[in-house]
């Protein structure tokens, strides 16, 4: 297995001189930065990303820090001022090894650093025209445990042209799991065992800790964009725990099966086990409601998915 690098949390850091902090902002509130990105994501190797930071009731400039060095290294720090704040455009690029992540944090003299997001370098297996899939020997290339799958776009002028496909096998060689992913908002949640092989072809994959949640549409509602091949949701980390509406994505030129709305939930997600759901809907018009318990997942083919009342 590639080895894995440690979190050097001074490597990659930007040190500036502090200033001292005035009286005004001093008397109010206490000075903050404030970061233009909050949550997870994902920077391909190769790849650039710039964080902006405004620093917000001070003029000492802050110590801005990716956690892993090794994965992240600093291109580029610009100061600039906007509405008479401080700005900090902090720009790293993706040069660890697939798999690696590192935290962004800030800090501000005499106090804590805050972590503002997790930046990730996902595995990439972009498929080529006669190439094989991008194969993964489980425990050495590749680490144990719950990872997320998203296609890829595809190289075509449709603005939602996403497909993805991958393959597990248990250590025997016998076929654990496989299935398509379609459309921008898919993803899948996988298992990975020791002694597994992996296969993926158009995939982005990431670990669990370190994935971009599913976030729901300006009306808070959840819709994976008509898949039909199913997209899967983690309760407790994509989901509430709490009861959903289910509603029904009226297709009428479809053909069956292709003109129903499925939604599932089940206690794993392990595709082996998918033949004994806890509880499951399928709908030919209106909508029904559905109840989801933390650890669980929910998988939805062609249909939208509306919060009732999560807790």
């Amino acid at each position: 297995m590639k080895k894995k690098v440690a979190a050097i949390l001074a490597a990659a850091a930007v040190f500036v001189s502090a200033m001292p902090l005035s009286a005004a902002a001093a008397d109010t509130t206490a000075p903050y930065v404030e970061s233009d990105t909050t949550m997870n994501f994902l920077v391909e190797q190769g790849k650039t990303y710039t964080f902006k930071m405004t620093v917000h009731g001070t003029h000492a400039n802050p110590n801005i820090v990716m956690g892993n060095g090794a994965a992240f290294q600093t291109r580029e720090v610009r100061k600039v001022t906007e509405n008479g704040n401080d700005v900090y455009y902090f720009k790293v690029l993706a040069t660890g090894e697939e798999g690696q992540a590192a935290g962004i944090y800030t800090t501000l003299p005499g106090q804590p650093s805050v972590k503002h997001a997790v930046a990730a370098i996902p595995y990439v297996a972009k498929a080529r025209y006669g190439a094989d899939y991008t194969t993964y020997k489980v425990g050495e290339e590749i680490a144990p445990g719950e990872y997320v799958l998203f296609p890829m776009k595809l190289d075509s002028d449709l603005e939602d042209d996403y497909y993805g496909y991958y393959v597990l096998y248990n250590s025997d060689g016998s076929l654990q799991n496989n299935d398509m992913l379609d459309g921008k908002n898919a993803r899948l949640y996988v298992t990975l065992k020791e002694g597994q092989t992996l296969q993926l072809e158009d995939i982005r994959m990431v670990a669990i800790q370190n994935a971009v949640r599913a976030l729901p549409d300006e009306n808070g509602n959840y819709d994976p964009q008509s898949s039909d091949y199913g997209t899967m949701y983690k309760c407790g980390y994509d989901l509430k725990p709490g009861t959903y509406t289910v509603v029904y994505d009226a297709r009428p030129e479809a053909m069956e099966p292709y003109n129903t709305t499925y939604a599932a939930i089940y206690n794993t997600s392990d595709y082996a086990k998918f033949d004994d759901p806890v509880s499951s809907i399928e709908l030919s018009s209106g909508s029904q409601q559905i109840t989801i318990e933390d650890g669980q997942y929910l998988v939805l083919t062609r249909g939208s998915l509306i919060p009732n009342s999560p807790v």
